[in-house]
């Protein structure tokens, strides 16, 4: 009988490594020392005191919180884990676990390795608790090399390039920092410990057990482009979360397995098996019998163009296991093993007997041809296929030539292309024009051909992001201001533009002194917005450059798609309230900015000769779309408006209605009386009109624009009608009309009634 000699845990027959601990076996024990920054990191060094099953707690690896100096890798000690001091914040669905930092690591620092750092022979761990914990140091670190080097190289592999591609894109259009790409954020694993279990003889899985996780962001510190989300800057964040529990968030309240695979004599934590063991388990089927090797005899096909048309059959004849015969065994080892699994999903509740019987699907023919091996990787190109789908009432006969699709349905005939496809949808041309045709990757492994989905995948996608441009990136970021410029602008000058497509958008740029308004005219119904130097979204209209900087002005598509486009600057003009400001003259064009003086609480009305709206900037920084302003605060506001409007500024007149009020008022015969009723932000009140006499009072509420809010007739028997504003955030003017259900003549009271 063998015995841990890091644990003293038994050991059964033939075990490499301790399921106890997780010590591998035959390693000698030893105290890790700090290494130098960049160097490998040391294996996990198990506790040397013998603890007997079921005895208490199990040793566990312990990860220890990074070390004062930066240079230096994390120190591995053994030992239990000791309870967080105070209670730890949960976080559901912020992170799966270790996979889900491991995945963090991967995507966010593409531009931080190469391929054989990570295939190489510094590649992998001594064992499968090693390899999850080493994975955790390296996310905790954010260092993306070990990251990369503790995954399955045949999982992995096919995706280095295209992080290589995404990460040079990213830095050529200002997305992420070659030098630090992780600028702004900051993530903490500490107190991470596990246990592992041997499943099979190059298997296993690795339980978290306890951990903590924490993470902040700095926005300040993010590249241009990241900083700004849903049209602003994004707020510094920060919290933790207790591992074990996230994890458990996201399996159903069983503890997360992460599964590790041995490749040439090292351990990797491996995606694949982990989310489809994370899928097995949720769904209840049976575990695979890991202790068989994968056995390849009868799978592939004779050659790349026979593994693509067999591929094809397969699917048609929804015939899962021939299909899964054809997929490489290095991307597709994991699929193997979960075989059954997966077979057996598909077969539950008679799903695919159904779906058989019901829709029958051939493959006539394929046309495919093999080009020349590329990084083991021989492409078939599908140059044309046809066949037909039949189901319970239709029939269609499809044909495929390069990337068009046509088909005739029941007589009709239907079918595009790809590239027109996607150009409808707003994708520049260039772009779409990359897809010419449907070409798969495959691989020879022992002289039989496979498909490799993944490395197609890639393929495809690097193919997309070598194409696209400044603007595209922006535009997927949804950050179009941060996109290539479409001309400088410069006062005085007008430039004309054009934006074709419904998607599509012209960026203009201009140096703005400090202490000058800067505002652009935009003609023919084409919408605008002004981006300050930091990206930010500012006024729609004119904006105050406290500082000199570079201000962006986005176009979009007016009703033909050209317009012209004139900047001016100003000056901020001052004016005291009450007051009439003219329009400014000279064909003027753009808007001004306009600044006065305002009390909290006290009222301010603007009047325009076509009542639009008028934007006011508060001295936090606030902007309101308003014709009636209720100041939250006391200070200098600045007020836009179009150059060429007039502007009427005057406090609250003592004839308006307010919360409180009770006045009398007369009608005469059909004409209506007509008052105004201010309703402050957030107040809910009822408007009550009695008729006094013979008046039996019609009682109508409108907005300022003449759009009916409330009505009310009490009819022949009540002479009281009450009328109710809408509930607004803001402050609100309405017009309140009376008159006489019958035409008569008479007085009435009215009285505003808060709720």
């Amino acid at each position: 009988m063998k015995f841990c000699p890091s644990c003293g845990a038994r050991l059964p027959e033939g075990a490499r490594f301790c399921e106890n601990c997780g010590a591998p076996v035959g390693v000698p024990v030893a105290v890790a020392a700090p290494v130098a920054a960049g160097a490998p990191l040391p294996p996990v060094v198990a506790t040397s005191e013998p603890v007997r099953q079921g005895a208490g707690p199990l040793p566990q690896y312990v990860q220890q919180p990074p070390l004062a100096d930066a240079g230096t890798a994390p120190v591995w000690s053994a030992g239990p884990t000791a309870s967080p001091a105070g209670p730890r914040k949960s976080r559901r669905g912020l992170l799966t676990g270790i996979g889900g930092v491991a995945a963090f690591g991967v995507f966010g620092v593409v531009g931080y390795f190469v391929y054989d750092q990570f295939t190489g022979p510094n590649g992998g761990a001594d064992s499968p608790s090693a390899a999850v914990l080493e994975l955790s140091a390296a996310a905790d670190g954010e260092d993306a090399v070990t990251a990369l080097s503790l995954l399955p190289p045949g999982e992995v592999g096919p995706i280095v390039d295209l992080y290589q591609t995404i990460e040079s894109k990213a830095t050529s259009t200002g997305v992420a920092a070659k030098d630090n790409p992780f600028a702004g954020f900051d993530l903490r694993l500490d107190d991470v410990a596990v246990q592992t279990e041997e499943l099979g003889p190059d298997v296993a899985s690795v339980t978290i057990t306890s951990g903590t996780v924490s993470w902040a962001l700095d926005p300040d510190k993010l590249q241009g482009p990241l900083r700004i989300a849903d049209g602003d800057v994004r707020r510094a964040t920060e919290g933790s979360a207790d591992l074990v529990e996230v994890t458990r968030d996201a399996t159903e309240g069983a503890p997360l397995r992460l599964m590790t695979v041995e490749r040439d004599g090292k351990w990797y934590v491996s995606p694949t098996y982990t989310l489809l063991e994370l899928w097995r388990v949720n769904q209840g089927l049976p575990a695979p019998d890991f202790s068989k090797e994968i056995d390849l005899t009868g799978t592939g096909a004779d050659s790349a163009t026979a593994a693509v048309e067999e591929a094809a059959q397969a699917l048609a004849r929804y015939d899962v296991d021939g299909f899964l015969d054809l997929l490489s065994p290095d991307e597709a080892a994991a699929l193997y093993h979960y075989r059954d699994a997966i077979v057996s999903s598909l077969h539950q509740d008679g799903a695919l007997a159904e779906l058989q019987s019901e829709t029958q699907l051939t493959v006539e023919a394929v046309n495919a041809t093999a080009g020349d091996e590329v990084d083991d990787r021989v492409p078939v190109t599908i140059r044309s296929a046809n066949g037909s789908l039949a189901g319970n009432r239709d029939f269609i006969t499809w044909t495929l030539d390069r990337n068009c699709l046509s088909y005739v349905e029941n007589g009709d005939p239907e079918g595009g292309c790809l590239d027109q496809a996607l150009t409808d949808a707003g994708v520049r041309s260039e772009v779409a024009s990359e897809f010419p045709s449907l070409t798969l990757l495959t691989q020879e492994v022992d002289g039989r051909w496979y498909l490799s989905p993944m490395a197609t995948v890639v393929a495809e996608t690097r193919r997309l992001v070598a194409r696209l441009d400044a603007d595209d990136v922006a535009s997927l970021l949804h950050v179009p201001q941060f996109g290539g410029v479409d001309g400088q602008l410069e006062e005085g000058k007008t430039l004309d533009g054009s934006v074709e497509q419904p998607y599509d958008y012209a960026l203009y740029e201009m140096d703005v002194p400090a202490g000058k308004v800067f505002s652009p005219c935009v003609d023919n119904s084409a919408g605008w917005s002004i981006y300050g130097p930091d990206g930010r979204p500012t006024s729609s209209q004119a904006v105050l450059a406290e500082d000199a900087g570079r201000y962006r002005v986005l176009v979009v598509g007016g009703e033909s798609g050209s317009f012209s486009i004139s900047p001016t600057l100003s000056s901020v003009e001052e004016v005291t309230v009450p007051s009439t400001v003219p329009a400014a003259g000279g064909g003027a064009c753009g808007a001004r900015m306009l600044s006065f003086d305002a009390t909290a609480g006290e009222v301010v009305l603007f009047g325009t000769g076509n009542d639009d709206l008028v934007e006011i900037l508060t001295p936090s920084g606030e902007t309101v779309w308003t014709s009636v302003f209720e100041p939250a605060e006391t200070g200098r506001h600045f007020l836009n408006v179009a150059a060429d409007q007039d502007v009427d500024i005057e406090t609250l007149p003592a004839d308006v209605l307010t919360v409180g009020s009770s006045v009398t008022g007369t009608v005469a015969g059909s004409q209506p009386s007509t008052m105004r009723v201010f309703v402050p932000a957030g107040q809910e009140v009822a408007i009550e009109v009695e008729g006094e006499g013979s008046v039996y009072p019609y009682v109508e509420l409108l907005t300022m624009d003449g759009s009916t809010v409330s009505s009310d007739s009490p009819g022949y028997y009540y002479s009281t009608a009450t009328v109710f504003p809408y509930y607004e955030s803001s402050a609100q003017m309405y017009e309140l009309s009376v008159e006489d259900y019958f035409g008569e003549s008479g007085t009435f009271r009215v009285t505003v009634v808060p709720q």
